[in-house]
């Protein structure tokens, strides 16, 4: 009796083991269908949801967290920007313009160096403020989306294997137009992607040729801390 018992347990085993073996794993295609069929799904149910809600839900919730790193990268790859922040309000940047370029911004005061272990500080000014600071803080981006005069839901798309919402608004100032389109994941509602580009307002295309920059985040809620080089 055992034997039997011990003889239908192994063909049991083996038909189950057989089983597995039949079932065919997904293709390339398959899995890439499946992704797509997700990220259908994602948009059909931010357009149920208000999906400009969503973009104000991700800058709050970006002002919110303890750290993360972004890198901006202008449009004709002249200059890259590094950012690391620490919550509540430190952001420590370093670009690749010269070995000089590197700069801070701790509770409205601006440090800057000047040269090799030379640091000067002041309060917050400038363009660094709009094109750097206005690319990777929630607050600043919070702010400009509540002035702007155009804003519109465009989708979803996969970015580096995550579904993203994106989205696109327009802000109008009197000597220039910003344009800033944004991916925001589904999973965390955080930012991963920002594109920023500028174009003159009518009379002003000789003093204000156009900027353009692509900033990806990176690194939530990571061990980040940002000191002030000086007291």
């Amino acid at each position: 009796m055992k034997k039997f018992v011990l003889l239908v347990s192994l063909l049991l085993a083996l038909t189950v083991a057989a089983c597995d073996r039949d079932v065919p794993k997904p293709t390339k295609e398959e899995s890439s269908k499946t992704t797509r069929s997700k990220t259908a799904q994602s948009s059909a149910k931010a357009k149920k949801e208000n999906p400009l809600g969503k973009l104000t839900e991700s800058f709050l919730k970006m002002g919110k967290v303890k750290s993360f790193r972004a890198k901006t990268t202008t449009y004709d790859a002249v200059e890259t920007i590094t950012t690391e922040f620490q919550a509540p309000d430190r952001f420590h940047f370093v670009s690749s313009a010269s070995s000089d370029s590197e700069r801070y911004r701790i509770e409205g005061t601006e440090y800057y160096k000047v040269a090799p272990d030379q640091w000067r500080k002041q309060e917050v000014s400038g363009i660094w403020k709009e094109a750097v600071w206005g690319a990777v803080d929630g607050k600043e981006l919070k702010a400009g989306l509540d002035t702007a005069a155009k804003k519109q839901f465009i989708g979803t798309e996969v970015l580096d294997r995550e579904p993203t919402l994106v989205f696109e608004y327009t802000i109008k100032k009197p000597t220039v137009i910003w344009t800033y389109k944004i991916w925001i994941g589904v999973s965390d509602s955080l930012p991963r992607k920002l594109d920023i580009s500028t174009q003159p307002a009518d009379g002003f295309s000789q003093t204000h040729p156009g900027y353009g920059s692509n900033t990806n985040y990176y690194d939530y809620d990571k061990d980040i801390k940002v000191e002030p080089p000086i007291k």
